[in-house]
Formats: C-alpha cells, structure tokens, sequence
C-alpha cells in the first residue's frame, strides 16, 4: 500500500494506525452486523429515482460479486451503469486509484452536474 501526503503534506496513515483502523473496523462490524446482514437491497430498494453506478471489483471477498451484479440487474433506476475493475477487490478506489478517478470523471461527475 502506497501512502501519499495529504493536502496539508502529511501521511494519511501509517503502520502505527493499524491497530486503531482494526478496532475501528470491528467496532463498526459489531455494531452494523446483525441489521446489514439482513438487508436485502432488492426488496428495500427496488427502484431508485437517480443515475446509478456500480464500481466493482472482480476480486471483491467482502461482497461476492454475484451479490451486487443480481441487485443491479433487479434494480429500476433512470439509467445505471456497471463499472468493473479487474485488478480490484473490494475498494477499486484503493486498488486501482487512477483508473477510478477517471471512472468518476467521464461516468459520474457528467450526470452529477
């Protein structure tokens, strides 16, 4: 993992936060498991009244990409599109960071506005 200076120059992180995004991260599993496990986008949000876009990685663990590829085909929006990114798990903004922000560039920032 690559860490870059942030606007301020200064990392955004270092091996030292570690243990602090792992607390972090079980904490927020802990909390959200019970509900998010049982969500099901399919029934709770059928029809969406905005431009959709789905960024997925071909190697996500977190979310089978099967998951996200049904709710996408379920889903009725005004337009939507799948976005692949095949050197990517779960986070392509972390896995393949430029072809992401291009992603967002020529898909997303067009219809936001």
């Amino acid at each position: 993992m690559e860490i870059r200076p942030n606007r301020a120059g200064r990392k955004e992180s270092s091996i030292f936060d570690l243990p602090n995004q792992w607390r972090g991260f079980r904490f927020s599993m802990d909390a959200m498991w019970t509900e998010v496990s049982k969500l099901n986008l399919v029934t709770a949000a059928p029809i969406l009244q905005m431009p959709v876009f789905f960024f997925l990685g071909r190697h996500d663990r977190w979310v089978p990409p099967a998951t996200s590829v049904a709710y996408f085909d379920a889903l009725t929006a005004p337009s939507k599109e799948l976005v692949w990114f095949e050197e990517s798990g779960h986070e392509p903004f972390v896995d393949e960071p430029a072809r992401f922000n291009r992603a967002m560039l020529e898909r997303v920032r067009p219809v936001a506005g």
